[in-house]
């Protein structure tokens, strides 16, 4: 810390012959220092704390001018650091903003780099979508950082027009095998408008979802996903789906929107089912797919057993050549038509895969390059040029006779388990055997269980008999494969008892943490409304006590998001201790009686004085809302229509004005009661209430309170 009366060193030299109670003071002076790593925004919040501390400190000790003294100098040292800290998250503000806007006019953002971002999201990234809609049209953008408004300029340019455009924002997750976009709109109909432009933006051809924030608002493209070289790019490196692999992925659809539905309700298991969900999700991304299933049960029961966890299909895998050469699809597959000249490039395509995974180094760039090119070929349709580059890709990788092609290596440095291409019934059921367990193994490899090396070695070791014909000493070699691997799984399953046994019991300190913030909350919340609410006999003292007390509310909602709900606690229980609203509200009491108008001259003053203020209290809402229609994008035109409401509601407050000013003149304070009545039924108020990206209620809310305060000190 750059001011010497803001370290716990300065107070130790300053208080050492002296007796304070100053733990709390101590600890605010550690937490500043300790919040210097954490960057600016937390130094601000540290900062509060150190001025909330000082204050009070202070205030024990009001005879003590020494202390006096130092106060004063810690107040202008936090002044200083707030001005440092603020220039400098402004500085970091601008930067971000400048590097954002150097790549603004960059076309590839909205092609070639869009394609490793769309990869990604196979892997379960999520990423920021904005979507520029013109009639049938539209323009993509996805991004791993939130889009801002200046990108707009860039879709439209892609888009070609200006005219009519809107932009609907949200999110790319992988979902029920498809890129699905979470939008903030109806989704019907977005999805082929979403498939065509990023097969215009990337020539990649993707299967596409759309969904509202409700999981039942969905809209599908209504293609089955696309196979060819690019999917088989993200199966290279995790491998084809395993039964518990698509159990999983397919049941969380359901699941999730569920649990998220009861941590939104609060519910007072909450920290348990996010102790849960958080080991399951760990579970599927190491692709630990049995642990991840025994969590997902255990979820599941928590939620009241909602979901049938019934396990689900494994998707076909590609047809692969027989010993004869011959490619025959799965017994469950659709039967290749041979007329139909992409079903017989993609039966071509996925016999060549499994060669060239395993093309040698020298050739695989080039092998690679042209599988690449003809699924581009093969997707637009032009089959005699997809088909003339698997000509080129069969000669690099010297494709002879129909052997079956390797199996893929296992994970590690050990070498490939080869099966025996014998045509023999003791070769084949190996090859089935020793088939049917290898994804089993490599998940109990990439594990990293020790008993993981036994297993690849015993796979290994069965592979070179088997190619020796000693077929009865392989396959007690896969026996004993089988016997580890059961008992990895027991394993698995023991894991993870114990690992949600452990979330349960450090959170059981969190549940009690969390229980009594929220009992404070509720407790306190009604008197803190009423103490902050702003009236127009409020003094400089009382403004002042009601930022700082914004301020300390605001630190507790912090702590609380952040789930550190035993600070939370403990920020509201001294609002409490210190009798801070009660103070405070009978200071506001005694201040609105003190200044109640006498008389209709002071009366009408007073409330052509207030009714002044409320303009500008709506004009904060309508800025907001402004910005928040250009940030959403479903607005053509944010500024005009906030202008309309302005000049609805000026309209309207002018009308009310006069009414008041003829019922005070009169006499009769029942004109109140009537206006009341007109602002809860006006059509553009009643709009403003269902606004999704703000709180309308704070347009009605101003002019009532504006009235009451009005009417209350009007009475006598």
């Amino acid at each position: 810390m750059s001011n010497k009366y803001l370290t716990e060193k300065s107070w130790s030299d300053f208080s050492k012959k002296l007796d304070y109670e100053d733990k709390a003071w101590l600890k605010a002076l550690a937490a500043l220092s300790k919040a210097e790593k954490a960057g600016p925004e937390e130094q601000l919040k540290a900062l509060d704390e150190v001025q909330e501390e000082a204050d009070d400190l202070l205030k024990k000790n009001k005879a003590d001018k020494p202390l006096a003294a130092y106060l004063k100098d810690v107040d202008a040292a936090i002044k200083d650091e707030r001005k440092s800290l603020e220039k400098e998250i402004e500085k970091a503000e601008k930067e971000a903003q400048e590097s954002e806007g150097e790549e603004e006019e960059s076309p590839t953002l909205l092609t070639t780099k869009m394609v490793p971002l769309l990869r990604e999201v196979r892997k379960g990234v999520v990423l920021k979508a904005m979507i520029a809609v013109a009639g049938k049209d539209c323009v993509v953008m996805v991004s791993r950082k939130p889009i801002g408004p200046p990108r707009r300029k860039l879709l439209t340019t892609e888009l070609g027009t200006t005219s009519g455009v809107k932009f609907v924002t949200g999110e790319c997750i992988f979902e029920q095998n498809s890129h699905t976009f979470v939008l903030l709109t109806q989704a019907a109909g977005m999805a082929k408008k979403i498939k065509e432009a990023l097969l215009k933006q990337t020539e990649q051809r993707y299967k596409i979802r759309v969904r509202g924030e409700d999981p039942n608002d969905i809209d599908d493209d209504g293609e089955p996903a696309e196979s060819g070289a690019d999917q088989d790019d993200d199966e290279d490196e995790d491998g084809p789906i395993t039964a518990e692999q698509a159990q999983y992925e397919e049941k969380l659809v359901t699941l999730e929107p569920l649990y998220l539905k009861a941590m939104k309700e609060q519910r007072p298991d909450a920290q348990r089912l996010r102790g849960v969900f958080e080991f399951m999700a760990g579970k599927a991304t190491t692709r630990d797919w049995v642990g991840a299933l025994k969590s997902m049960a255990m979820l599941n029961t928590m939620l009241g057993n909602p979901v049938d966890l019934a396990k689900a299909s494994i998707p076909p895998a590609p047809p692969r050549p027989t010993a004869g050469g011959e490619v025959k699809p799965p017994a469950t597959a659709t039967p290749v038509d041979p007329n139909d000249p992409g079903q017989k490039f993609n039966t071509r395509l996925a016999a060549l895969l499994p060669r060239i995974k395993g093309a040698p180094p020298e050739a695989a760039t080039d092998i690679k390059l042209k599988v690449s090119e003809a699924g581009m070929f093969a997707r637009k349709k032009e089959f005699d040029s997809a088909n003339g580059l698997l000509d080129a890709v069969e000669k690099l990788l010297g494709q002879g006779g129909g052997a079956i092609p390797p199996a893929p290596p296992l994970p590690g440095d050990a070498p490939a388990v080869k099966p025996t291409a014998t045509g023999g019934d003791e070769g084949a059921a190996f090859n089935a055997r020793l088939a049917a367990l290898l994804p089993k193994v490599k998940e109990a490899i990439t594990s990293g269980r020790p008993d993981a090396q036994d297993i690849k070695l015993k796979v290994s070791e069965a592979g070179v008999l088997a190619r020796k014909k000693e077929f009865d000493t392989a396959n007690t070699m896969l026996a004993e494969v089988e016997q580890a691997l059961a008992k990895v799984q027991a394993k698995v399953e023991e894991d993870v008892e114990e690992g949600v046994a452990e979330t349960e019991t450090e959170e059981q300190t969190d549940d009690a943490a969390a229980a009594r913030y929220f009992e404070l909350f509720n407790q306190l919340e009604a008197d803190y409304l009423a103490a902050i609410k702003a009236s127009g006999s409020d003094s400089k003292d009382i403004s002042d006590r009601i930022a700082k007390l914004t301020q300390t509310w605001g630190r507790a909602s912090d702590a609380a998001e952040g789930e550190k709900y035993g600070d939370a606690a403990q920020i509201l229980q001294k609002l409490i201790d210190d009798d801070v609203l009660a103070q405070l509200l009978e200071a506001k009491r005694e201040a609105a009686a003190e200044s109640k108008p006498s008389g209709i001259v002071a009366q009408r003053k007073f409330m052509l004085e207030r009714w002044a203020r409320i303009p500008t209290e709506l004009g904060v809402e309508l800025q907001t809302l402004r910005k928040s229609l250009e940030s959403a994008g479903t607005d053509g035109n944010p500024a005009e229509l906030t202008d309309a409401i302005e000049a609805h509601l000026g309209k309207l407050l002018a009308d009310m004005q006069n009414q008041l000013d003829a019922g005070i003149n009169a006499g009769n304070m029942g004109v109140f009661k009537g206006l009341r009545q007109r602002v809860e039924t006006d059509s553009v108020i009643g709009h403003l209430l269902k606004a999704p990206f703000m709180n309308g209620s704070k347009f009605k809310q101003a002019t009532l309170d504006a009235m009451s305060e009005i009417e209350e000190a009007l009475t006598v």
